[in-house]
């Protein structure tokens, strides 16, 4: 049987672990410095290096695609030889593949090579020829690798990227979560925490201004713009907080946390 090959960001882990590097950085200033003229003057490998230098990930605190680990466990339990291919750098997804125990082999970035789209493709080629291997991927930057792989398997897929990899690859299985966008948006955003900034009404009442339509405006704006920051606030504590939020037997259920929210997302919407 050939060999299974396992993409990671957003594949196997909810997260990216780029953008948890990301994250971490705002803590880290003068590194956040570094790590942006390597990208300027090297390119994302050389980028991808400064925060592997400096970033620490933690295998045991990210959030998993438990369907597809589970997966990966059943084909290797199978005699299956099981490889993880990720663009995360060499020395932060081999402490990963050893934290989880399933792996055979890690082929990631390293040596200067952002391992991603045709270069992973080629990479994949070289190692176990053209359709010699089945991948799991979830991003359209994988379709060169679907293309070279014998059989693909999508996670989580827009509907876009699982139209270009049916008309391009052998499409087997997907994993798919359902996910209620505006209820995770508003979870994240704490709407209902909304309810207390009525209180910004309380002046207008005992002023006796209730008939007062120009104040009733100026209340309603104060409100809406005092819920929006506060939202934000929320969601810039949870991106700066991912650690101790998922160490937190609660709050690592939150959106971000759990990764049923992008830490991309989630900086949009801030």
């Amino acid at each position: 049987m050939p060999p299974l090959v396992v993409d990671l960001d957003q594949t196997l882990i909810r997260t990216d672990i780029l953008w948890e590097s990301v994250v971490q950085l705002w803590r880290r200033p003068i590194i956040g410095v570094r790590a942006l003229a390597a990208l300027l003057v090297g390119g994302k490998a050389e980028f991808k290096t400064i925060l592997a230098e400096h970033i620490r990930i933690e295998p045991e605190l990210l959030p998993y695609r438990e369907d597809v680990l589970d997966f990966v466990k059943d084909q290797r339990q199978a005699g299956r030889k099981v490889i993880l291919a990720t663009a995360t750098h060499r020395s932060i997804a081999q402490p990963i593949a050893d934290y989880l125990g399933v792996f055979d082999e890690v082929i990631a970035t390293q040596d200067h090579v952002n391992l991603s789209g045709r270069l992973k493709q080629a990479r994949l080629e070289a190692a176990f020829g053209k359709h010699g291997f089945d991948y799991i991927g979830d991003h359209s930057r994988d379709l060169p690798v679907f293309s070279s792989a014998r059989q693909a398997i999508l996670v989580s897929p827009s509907p876009a990227l699982r139209r270009k990899a049916a008309a391009i690859a052998n499409v087997v299985r997907e994993f798919s979560e359902k996910r209620h966008i505006w209820k995770t948006a508003s979870r994240a955003l704490r709407v209902h925490q909304w309810a207390k900034n009525a209180l910004l009404a309380v002046p207008l009442l005992a002023a006796h201004r209730i008939f007062d339509a120009a104040a009733w405006t100026g209340v309603l704006t104060a409100f809406v713009c005092l819920s929006l920051v506060a939202s934000a606030t929320y969601l810039l504590n949870d991106l700066v907080d991912l650690r101790s939020d998922r160490l937190h037997p609660k709050k690592r259920f939150r959106p971000l946390a759990s990764g049923l929210l992008t830490i991309q997302a989630g900086m949009s919407l801030a």
